[in-house]
């Protein structure tokens, strides 16, 4: 099956811009925009929307624990606090320039942030309320990162990949990947665990980010948000999301970019 046939396409109210990204946290799914907004948006439904007011008009990546979340202006220092999706305050800012595009990961209040300068991290225990710290890793990091298993993850290149517990200098790990990742082939699922898909290949899934299960063809589509039964795409039309209600439809991988990249 190659088409997907959808309930709704309900308008994020971040009119004039494409949708980044889309998560769950606190109740609520959290929408924000490829471009520069002075908003975020959230909806405890997927179908009716709110928008939030952050502290300054950044492009704004969001990362969240579940619980909190911490926002992070692409190509600045700036970053925004949140406990519940709604009220956004500043935080203290980065030491440097955040990367392009990537939102940061929070495990256990300790965040990341990916820094512009390869091989670095921006490191806070308590999202971003105090100082940051600059830590280094032993590679490059690649384009996907995530938390699986309350491990830090990031994909170097090819089938090697790193875990840390905490994200300190000397604290990674090297893992051997069953395939290379295609771009957005990478992302968490609601469970929390970690789907890879490499080009022609079957996916794979991981609980920690070290061990790997073969889970055959990609007959599920990777890249959706599914909770409670709704399932969320980002549409290709500017500030929508697409949602279906029916759960976790079986359909053949179609190649829809992820909303939730990792």
């Amino acid at each position: 099956v190659l088409e997907d046939v959808f309930d709704s396409y309900p308008d994020t109210l971040l009119s004039g811009k494409f949708v980044a990204t889309v998560l769950f946290g606190a109740g609520l799914f959290v929408a924000c925009a490829t471009t520069s907004s002075a908003d975020v948006s959230t909806s405890p439904d997927g179908l009716t929307w709110t928008l939030r007011a952050m502290p300054s008009t950044l492009a704004w990546q969001i990362g969240t624990d579940g619980t909190s979340f911490v926002a992070i202006g692409n190509g600045s220092t700036s970053i925004a606090r949140s406990t519940n999706g709604t009220t956004w305050t500043a935080g203290t800012a980065l030491p440097g320039v955040a990367a392009y595009g990537k939102k940061p990961l929070i495990t256990g209040g300790v965040t990341l942030a990916t820094a512009n300068a390869a091989s670095t991290f921006y490191r806070s225990t308590d999202y971003g309320n105090s100082a940051w710290t600059t830590q280094t890793t032993p590679t490059t990091i690649g384009s996907a990162r995530a938390v699986v298993g309350g491990l830090f993850w990031y994909h170097q290149s090819g089938t090697t990949a790193y875990t840390s517990p905490t994200g300190l200098t000397g604290s990674w790990t090297s893992r051997t990947l069953p395939v290379t990742p295609v771009l957005g082939g990478s992302y968490v699922d609601q469970d929390g665990a970690l789907w890879i898909l490499g080009t022609s290949t079957n996916a794979y899934k991981s609980s920690d980010g070290i061990n790997w299960t073969d889970m055959g063809p990609p007959l599920t589509e990777i890249g959706g948000l599914h909770i409670n039964g709704v399932e969320l795409y980002a549409s290709f039309t500017f500030g929508e999301t697409k949602t279906r209600s029916n759960g976790i439809t079986t359909v053949r991988y179609s190649g829809i970019s992820p909303i939730i990249n990792v």
